[in-house]
């Protein structure tokens, strides 16, 4: 029994194209709406072309070139307070109220126009002309030939809705195309495609619009209908496709969302405007699945409140992730870097606070830690992460590489953690580790390594506030000075540089401080109580301090702690010692650097008999190149 109808209409058919076309009358201004009993919608548009050929009905503008097409497709339960108090004008009754009085006083719908000019006690002819406008907009039916008319159901529920008796919605479709038909009917499956839709308005009390993809919607029996594209519900936008939208239900079924978003309350005041602002979190949760509950499905209007709603169900897990360029350089690969919510269900998603939104479920951070179950929460910065503790057994690093303990923040601002970590025998504190994938760096408040004795030997160092770069699945731990030398050997050295901390011992770069001497080295070699380098520069300062006494290059150097005693020996067989007080020089191929007699010991092992002197003439002995130690003013 259901129907498409209109009571105004003209009909064309041509019967070479098979083609039949219903439009409004051209006597009439306005356009009578079709009402449509299988989607409960009612359709204001100017033709209906069907060809008798084909299986679908256009709804659409009359044809001209390039011509803007409009439309609207309208719930037969809307309810427009503006429309209700437009139809009164200044009149003092609105004609919607009178003739519902009418109705009830006499106990019918039909009436006569003459019954109406009694009743309203109006000339004809304004009677009349309102008779027609009310027919036009679908609230009556009017002939206007024998001076009859029906109230219809719609007249009847505007004035319930407007006395706030009834529910009602606010459902509608604008439609505006160019080019093509505004609405095309199936009728093998009749399903109504609504085309140039930009914004669909559901509930306006709780706030729960659509924005169709493609500005397109599907609409099905009973004011159903079918959609892709972006819905905001409330504080939170999602990002949607395949969802449709029971009436009955008022609820929206979204199985494939892409990604939700959502907006909180700044934790701040606006001095300008002595509010707290609006400010979209900069992570967004995806790969969701759930349905939307609008209002109570009694509540289309919005009149009653009620204040868990919107309600959202999330069905299955979904994920946060930090993968873009604005955290760490889009570090953390999503793939492996993510935080997994589980089901969830949210009340009241159009007010809450900023810190009470929160989502349980799990980070898993691409074996930087194991898993940690924290919730999900809005961060300072306006990301979602977590905060954490590890305890006082801390977390194990990298797979074990390393041990970290105290506090640990996923934020936009990265992986970071705020406390002490261990590797191998150092210690590291900084209040701010920026944890990645495959490393680690930070401004240390200290390092410490701790002396280490038998196969794998390392001596004490210790510095502070020093820049810290690991990189646990290459094994080796960088640690640089900044301001301050690193302190090794219990205080008797001091390193200004970098060392390299791996499961086979400490070694280092730069330059090595003992006393008033001080080596430069590209590779020193600690061990427990000495070490090994091939010293690119040695200078021992003079006894005021301000010139060096002693300066050379290229030595493979071997210092003992224990014994305070420095061994020198070239690396290039032969090469120069500077004496900058003593305005000298020599060539040799060893030295020894007595710590604690402040004395240093030159050697030359390359001497040898020179037999051949006997032999020379005087000049040939003065250009003759011996071997041995030489000193040059």
């Amino acid at each position: 029994n259901d129907s498409i109808y209109n009571p105004v209409l003209s009909m064309k058919y041509i019967d070479e194209k098979k083609e039949l076309t219903l439009t409004r009358d051209e006597r009439i201004t306005m356009i009578s709406p079709w009402f449509d009993s299988w989607h409960q919608i009612e359709i204001y548009c100017e033709s209906l072309t069907w060809k008798l050929n084909e299986p679908r009905i256009n709804f659409e503008m009359m044809k001209g070139p390039n011509q803007e097409g409009r439309a609207v497709f309208e719930s037969a339960n809307y309810f427009s307070l503006q429309r209700y108090d437009k139809l009164q004008g200044i009149d003092e009754f609105n004609p919607l109220y009178v003739l519902r009085k009418y109705s009830e006083k006499y106990k019918t719908r039909d009436f006569t126009l003459d019954q109406i000019v009694t009743f309203m006690q109006r000339p004809p002819e304004q009677v009349e002309a309102q008779l027609l406008t009310l027919a036009y907009k679908g609230f009556l039916i009017y002939d206007p030939d024998d001076k009859t008319g029906k109230i219809k159901d719609k007249l009847i529920n505007y004035v319930k809705a407007k006395d706030e008796k009834i529910d009602y919605d606010v459902i509608f479709f604008n439609s505006t195309v160019t080019a093509k038909s505004n609405g095309i009917l199936s009728l093998d499956s009749f399903d109504l495609v609504i085309q140039g839709v930009p914004k669909v308005f559901l509930s306006d009390s709780q706030q729960v619009y659509i924005y169709p993809s493609k500005q397109q919607v599907i609409l099905k029996k009973g004011g159903d209908f079918l959609f892709s594209g972006k819905v905001e519900a409330g504080l939170f936008d999602y990002y949607t496709k395949m969802s449709s939208f029971e009436y009955n239900k008022f609820k929206l079924n979204m199985p494939y969302i892409d990604s939700m978003s959502v907006y909180v309350r700044s934790r701040t005041k606006d001095p300008k405007t002595q509010t707290y602002s609006l400010v979209k979190v900069r992570t967004n949760i995806t790969n969701l699945s759930g349905d939307l509950l609008i209002d109570d499905p009694k509540n289309k209007s919005g009149l009653n409140k009620f204040p868990e709603y919107p309600i959202f169900n999330s069905k299955n897990v979904s994920y946060a992730n930090w993968e873009k360029r604005s955290v760490q350089n889009a570090v953390y690969k999503k793939d492996k870097f993510f935080f997994s919510v589980d089901p969830f269900t949210l009340k009241s998603i159009g007010s809450f606070s900023t810190d009470s939104l929160k989502f349980k479920g799990v980070l898993v951070s691409s074996g930087i830690f194991p898993d940690i179950r924290q919730p999900l929460t809005v961060r300072p910065d306006y990301s979602f992460g977590i905060e954490s503790n590890t305890g006082p057994e801390g977390l194990h690093a990298y797979g074990g590489k390393g041990t970290f303990y105290s506090k640990i923040d996923m934020s936009n601002q990265g992986l970071r953690g705020d406390g002490k970590l261990i590797y191998l025998n150092s210690t590291s504190l900084s209040d701010n580790f920026i944890f990645y994938p495959d490393s680690m760096k930070t401004v240390a408040k200290s390092f410490t390594a701790t002396e280490l004795s038998g196969l794998v030997e390392c001596p004490t160092a210790k510095g502070d506030s020093v820049r810290e770069f690991w990189k646990p699945y290459k094994n080796i731990l960088k640690v640089s000075s900044i301001t301050k030398d690193i302190s090794m050997y219990n205080n008797e050295s001091a390193l200004t540089g970098s060392l390299n901390l791996t499961p086979a011992g400490l070694t280092g770069q730069g330059i090595v401080k003992i006393r008033d001497a001080e080596m430069e080295a590209f590779l020193f070699e600690f061990k427990r109580r000495s070490f090994d380098a091939t010293v690119d520069v040695f200078r021992i300062k003079s006894v005021n301090l301000s010139a060096m006494s002693i300066s050379t290059k290229n030595y493979l150097a071997h210092f003992d702690f224990d014994q305070l005693k420095g061994e020198f020996k070239s690396s290039r067989g032969i090469s120069r010692v500077d004496f900058p007080v003593n305005q000298y020089a020599c060539s040799m191929d060893r030295f020894d650097w007595l710590v604690e007699k402040r004395s240093i010991r030159l050697y030359n092992e390359r001497n040898q008999q020179v037999d051949i002197a006997d032999t020379l003439s005087a000049d040939q002995l003065v250009n003759y190149k011996f071997p041995g130690t030489e000193f040059v003013s």
